[in-house]
């Protein structure tokens, strides 16, 4: 399969686009889940600070059992931006209120206590399409456990934000890959291939014979030099051609003189070949011997010896 030079030209600069692309996007990447780590850090001190700030209220409340007063506690505390529900369970892990939307609706079971004694734990979930975390962590008040909390956070707002930062990306690579190709044709196009067209039209011009036409070079770059090497090519062949035609009108001049002399002449002139084949012989022959001249043309000499003068 031949392809032409933008088509050769054109698939470069898309390997290139495609190449940094893939490296640009690589680094965006990282970048960005060295971002999506940082938020993950602030949210977990977020809801450890929001936690340890009602902590105290809250294990008052579960220690005497104000089941409205913890609910009204933590619709204050979900006003938080990202929580999406609090739960409050009892020491023995059934759920005593939740609140938002993702309300859990069920208790926590013996293995999960055991997980949350005495070390708080963060645990990564999809919520609605998007990541979030849910923390757990023991409520004690003077060393005792009286119950647990657990607050789910969404990640909806970071991730949101890079999947935007994606497509505002994407959208730049595709606009300069297209401004991209459109700018580098248009410079192609006039800087290479429309001289190189010129070039090959002018090249057929002089293949049919024509060698007037003088070949331009206004691009002072190595396509200028390209045609002033077809230009100076072109002067040569035409001082070659008439250099030629001056040698063969001199040789046909020549020709025909030699023609008269030997036409006219008595004596007979020929040539031979190596196998001693008439190449030539001078109209004489037919005055001598009565002969035509394109009658012995490639004959051997021998045809004309009479046979009583052959040698054997």
């Amino acid at each position: 399969m031949h392809f032409k030079l933008r088509q050769k030209i054109n698939g470069a600069i898309i390997v290139t686009f495609v190449f940094i692309a893939i490296l640009f996007s690589a680094i965006q990447n990282v970048f960005q889940h060295h971002q999506l780590q940082l938020f993950i850090q602030t949210s977990e001190k977020l809801l450890q600070t929001l936690v340890e700030r009602d902590a105290e209220q809250l294990a008052n409340e579960i220690f005497d059992n104000r089941i409205k007063a913890i609910a009204l506690r933590l619709k204050e505390m979900r006003n938080v931006d990202g929580i999406i529900s609090i739960s409050v369970f009892s020491k023995e892990g059934i759920l005593l209120t939740t609140t938002g939307e993702s309300g859990d609706l069920y208790s926590i079971t013996p293995q999960e206590i055991e997980e949350i004694h005495n070390q708080p734990q963060f645990r990564k979930k999809y919520w609605e399409g998007y990541g979030s975390l849910q923390y757990f962590k023991e409520i004690r008040f003077l060393g005792q456990n009286l119950g647990f909390i657990r607050v789910h956070y969404s990640l909806r707002s970071i991730e949101k934000h890079l999947e935007n930062s994606n497509l505002i990306l994407s959208g730049l690579l595709i606009t300069t890959f297209a401004v991209m190709i459109i700018f580098l044709n248009l410079i192609l196009s006039k800087t290479i291939l429309r001289p190189i067209v010129y070039l090959k039209d002018e090249t057929e011009v002089m293949v049919r014979g024509n060698y007037e036409n003088r070949i331009a070079h206004q691009q002072s770059d190595e396509i200028g030099d390209l045609a002033k090497s077809f230009e100076t090519m072109r002067v040569a062949i035409k001082e070659k051609i008439f250099d030629l035609q001056n040698i063969k009108e001199s040789l046909r001049q020549r020709e025909g003189h030699l023609r008269l002399i030997t036409d006219n002449m008595v004596d007979i002139i020929s040539q031979t070949d190596p196998e001693v084949n008439f190449l030539f012989i001078s109209p004489s022959i037919e005055r001598s011997f009565g002969h035509h001249v394109h009658d012995l043309l490639n004959t051997p000499v021998v045809d004309l010896v009479h046979p009583d003068d052959a040698e054997y």
